[in-house]
């Protein structure tokens, strides 16, 4: 057995079961529906879902649990199969499903270029999560913006988390050998500083500062939820009700670098009694999944829809709900198949 990359703290507390970060997952993955429909069906903004910075969001909450999961991995090889596990079945079972929908709706609009061969080349790209070299079923037509027929071009950021993922083991590996967690954090409070003093960054700038700084949360764990449990506790409905708030505030001009140690200390904040706790996981993780599945559900949308309805709110809420339908059904028959009996999405629900 390959030995951990890290000794483990004993005096280290876990993270609680019970928090609001699949809350905020969730609320995140609803703003990705409704800025989607409001790019491709030019369905109205709706406020302030319409400007909450999803991705970067996302990628920190990433940083903070993916670094949790690295610590209680037996070694580097057990995490990377978590890992795998966690992304690939559901991600692989969109990409054929989606691709292959896709390519036989262009085959019979009999849009140029397509054949078996533009087949192969979405899914041999797609599939190695290169999206960007071929994001629609057939060769995209000098000068068209590709998001007119994209299967998927939600699917970019998928690249950027894996690198982040591979990378882990070897931050963390150089931070054990450099006094404890001292790296760890300082990158982690470093680029949360980043975050506050520089704006307008470019988009990949801002989600490698967002990993990072989950990284550091992880890492400061310890003070953090010790003092947090010398809060009086409040009512779990509370806690819900700040997060959403916090999350939607987001949208409302609250910056990064505020959000994201808010989101942080009302997901942990103690709370009582337990047992009246929002479990969104009883339906599954949701968030993943109307991720992958959503940016094909409104380009079906915008060429089935009359004009009149899918300009408006009601094809974001239509897009909404069935992206969450499906999404629950892609966990129950794929996902939930490839998790480990201990793991926290299928011990939540």
């Amino acid at each position: 057995m390959q030995k951990r990359l890290t000794e483990v703290d004993s005096s280290e507390p876990d993270l609680p079961r019970i928090n609001e970060l699949d809350l905020v997952r969730l609320i995140l993955a609803t703003a990705v529906v409704c800025q989607h429909a409001t790019i491709l069906a030019h369905a109205p903004i709706l406020a302030p879902l319409g400007s909450i910075p999803a991705v970067p969001i996302f990628i920190y909450l990433s940083g903070l649990l993916v670094s949790e999961s690295l610590k209680r991995s037996k070694n580097t090889s057990d995490y990377l199969g978590k890992r795998i596990r966690r992304i690939l079945p559901a991600y692989i079972t969109i990409v054929v499903i989606g691709g292959l929908l896709a390519w036989g709706k262009a085959m019979l609009a009999r849009a140029p270029g397509t054949s078996i061969q533009s087949l192969i080349n979405y899914f041999s790209n797609n599939l190695l999560f290169l999206n960007f070299r071929y994001p629609c079923a057939y060769p995209l037509p000098l000068g068209q913006d590709p998001n007119l027929c994209a299967v998927n071009g939600s699917l970019w950021s998928i690249k950027y988390e894996l690198v982040f993922y591979l990378l882990l083991p070897i931050l963390i590996g150089c931070s054990s050998q450099i006094k404890g967690k001292f790296l760890a954090r300082s990158l982690g409070l470093g680029s949360w500083l980043a975050l506050g003093i520089y704006s307008n960054m470019p988009i990949y700038t801002t989600i490698i500062l967002c990993f990072l700084a989950g990284v550091g949360v992880s890492h400061w764990k310890k003070p953090i939820l010790n003092n947090l449990e010398k809060l009086p506790a409040t009512n779990p409905k509370i806690r819900a009700l700040c997060a959403i708030a916090i999350t939607g505030l987001s949208g409302a001009g609250l910056p990064l670098f505020l959000t994201l140690p808010l989101i942080t200390l009302v997901s942990f904040y103690p709370t009582k009694p337990q047992a009246q706790a929002l479990n969104i996981l009883k339906f599954g993780d949701l968030s993943y999944g109307i991720y992958l599945i959503h940016f094909p559900i409104i380009q079906i949308f915008i060429t089935s829809l009359p004009r009149n309805f899918k300009e408006t709110a009601w094809c974001s809420l239509l897009s909404l709900a069935a992206s969450a339908i499906l999404a629950a059904l892609l966990y129950q028959g794929v996902e939930k198949r490839f998790l480990g009996k201990s793991n926290h999405y299928v011990c939540g629900g």
